[in-house]
């Protein structure tokens, strides 16, 4: 069983590898999905998963990299994309 999450992470995350970090913690989780900046100086991502996959992969990015700060996650269930098969960063 899979589920989706829609993620708006606030705070410093932009300049500081957030994408990247955010992208190894799903593919070593085996979440599938995609990260991107935003032009509000936030980091939207989708993230697809096994609930059981998904709540430490959400904890990780709460917690953020070594540089970034995170403020605020604002987290929500989205229908679930048949044929999704990595994770990737959105430019």
């Amino acid at each position: 069983m899979s589920a989706r999450n829609h993620i708006i992470v606030n705070g410093r995350v932009q300049g500081v590898g957030f994408r990247y970090f955010v992208q190894n913690e799903a593919v070593a989780a085996g979440i599938t999905g995609w990260v991107r900046n935003t032009a509000s100086g936030a980091v939207e991502l989708e993230a697809q998963g096994s609930p059981r996959a998904l709540e430490p992969f959400v904890e990780a990015v709460a917690r953020g990299c070594f540089l970034s700060r995170v403020s605020q996650v604002d987290r929500s269930v989205i229908p679930v994309v048949d044929g999704d098969t990595e994770f990737h960063v959105r430019f």
